[in-house]
């Protein structure tokens, strides 16, 4: 084991570390004995987070999982991007959910932005061909619905020349598979 991995509570978002320790049946998250402890303030503000998104309620000073917080702790993802996807399944748009929290997740790699400073102009004049009136998140869900509809075969190709990810996409792709495939039972 390498002594200087990071400990899984810092690799893990806190507000999934939360909900998995309250579906244990753990009552004090405070008073939780961590073996690598966040900050108390960090786990209030996670607590005062879930709150907000109606995955805990407090009862009787107790914080318990509502329905919804449930099925946040069984999808395992941040839990803001868990309450995108069961909104859009109560609008009829599940599919776009998963694909918007999924791209979302992944944001920071899916453009590539690298090399000199001539390099990265010309790497920006190829994202505006995806750029979305209403933003960054229709960007990439516009870059990922163009993706998803190619060929297998020419996928990698269109990634090098519209300066994508490769590997972030294929990774967004297994998500919303393992997404897709809990969600349907």
């Amino acid at each position: 084991m390498d002594l200087n991995q990071e400990s899984e509570i810092r690799r893990v978002h806190l507000g999934v570390a939360v909900l998995r320790i309250l579906a244990l049946g753990v009552k004090d998250v405070l008073g939780f004995d961590f073996v690598d402890a966040p900050s108390p303030s960090s786990i209030d503000m996670a607590i005062k987070n879930l709150i907000q998104l109606r995955a805990i309620e407090l009862n009787y000073d107790v914080h318990d999982l509502t329905s919804e917080g449930w099925c946040l702790v069984r999808m395992g993802i941040e839990p803001r991007l868990g309450k995108l996807i069961l909104g859009c399944f109560k609008h009829g748009l599940g599919k776009e959910g998963i694909i918007l929290a999924t791209v979302m997740a992944n944001a920071s790699s899916i453009f590539c932005r690298v090399g000199s400073e001539f390099d990265k102009q010309r790497f920006d004049g190829l994202k505006v061909q995806f750029c979305h009136c209403d933003g960054d998140l229709f960007t990439l869900l516009s870059v990922y619905k163009e993706w998803e509809a190619l060929p297998r075969e020419r996928k990698n190709k269109w990634c090098w020349e519209n300066n994508i990810n490769a590997k972030s996409m294929r990774r967004c792709q297994d998500t919303i598979l393992e997404l897709e495939t809990f969600l349907e039972h």
